[in-house]
């Protein structure tokens, strides 16, 4: 080989290596998302962790979109493609906490209180109450969960189909991500689905936060489990009620349609999940119900952890960055900044 092409090969090589550190640098996630890159004995990939992927560099990092003034301009950083990874941890960050163990005794104390007091227990209408107590199972959730017959039930929450005999997924009543005006002005998004316990014995808890951290890590536990043994399936169900929104925003549409390109074999190592609860306390410390609904409900909320497979140009980033900002200006409006417990940071948080 002569000297010329090796210093051509050579430079190839530092280039290539160059642009998957970027690739790197932009894809960092939380500690309770990111995973070492490993392969198995056969030499199969088992993490997320990226990996070069040419065609893809060049569509990411050498900008095929044409630059603001009609030019192709080069990329030597990672945005705005990374402005999709850092929107999505702003957005989680920015509504969600983790209770201190101070927080959290306070919380165990009014758990205890709500189940004679029902004013406890909503922070709109409070629920029914017999012989002085609360009955969880008796909730709307959990009715709609259990196909118990209602006098009426909110638009898109059937019967779900994703259920073993201790959780059920219902959809929200309102599609996720869907920015805060919609046709009638009215607002309509949500974080994503909802997880419910059905199943209470003769437990009458009312909350994911129960007596003690003990109990409560074990039904967090539970649930994270069943949400992950189902992460696929309840993606799926998110997904397609986001494209059966009618009318939505050009920049909605085009969220869906990237989402709906990712191929199942890509999914875990392109998609995130992460749940999160209300509960009688948010950042600021505990105090009165933050909830509505008698029993332990949790929110499933799907972002995207890697850009390692999907194509993106320099606009699918951009309407996919001002979806999930749409969706944070709703939050805020509704004055949910810092009120939503982070179930996977919380079960980080009980088990060291």
């Amino acid at each position: 080989m002569s000297l010329f092409r090796k210093n051509v090969e050579h430079s190839k090589k530092v280039d290539k290596h160059n642009q998957t550190q970027l690739r790197q640098k932009a894809s960092q996630l939380p500690q309770w998302g990111a995973k070492p890159t490993g392969r198995s004995s056969k030499g199969v990939r088992i993490t997320s962790q990226m990996y070069t992927s040419p065609s893809r560099d060049r569509h990411r990092f050498e900008a095929t979109e044409p630059g603001w003034g009609g030019e192709r301009k080069s990329c030597d950083a990672a945005a705005p493609w990374a402005d999709v990874l850092q929107a999505e941890l702003d957005s989680i960050a920015a509504i969600s906490f983790v209770p201190s163990e101070n927080t959290r005794q306070a919380i165990y104390a009014t758990a205890k209180a709500a189940k004679n007091n029902p004013s406890l227990c909503s922070k709109l209408n409070p629920p029914a109450s017999e012989g002085g107590k609360v009955d969880p199972s008796k909730s709307i959730l959990v009715k709609i969960a259990t196909g118990q017959s209602l006098p009426w039930a909110p638009d898109g929450m059937p019967k779900p189909d994703i259920r073993d005999n201790r959780f059920a997924i219902l959809n929200d009543a309102f599609p996720p991500l869907l920015p805060s005006v919609h046709r009638s002005g009215a607002l309509k998004g949500s974080n994503g689905p909802n997880g419910v316990l059905t199943s209470f014995g003769d437990d009458q808890r009312i909350n994911l936060f129960d007596t003690d951290d003990e109990k409560t890590k074990i039904l967090l536990d539970e649930y994270l489990a069943f949400r992950t043994a189902h992460k696929k399936a309840i993606f799926d169900q998110t997904l397609a009620q986001m494209a059966a929104v009618e009318d939505a925003p050009v920049a909605y549409k085009t969220t869906v349609r990237i989402l709906q390109q990712i191929r199942a074999e890509d999914f875990d190592a392109t998609i995130g999940v992460v749940s999160f609860c209300q509960t009688w306390a948010t950042s600021e410390g505990a105090g009165v119900p933050q909830f509505s609904v008698e029993s332990p409900h949790f929110q499933t909320r799907f972002f995207i952890k890697s850009l390692e497979y999907i194509n993106l140009s320099l606009s699918d980033a951009s309407a996919y960055v001002q979806t999930v900002k749409a969706h944070d200006a709703r939050m805020a409006e509704l004055d949910y900044t810092g009120k939503f417990v982070h179930l996977d940071g919380l079960q980080q948080a009980l088990s060291a």
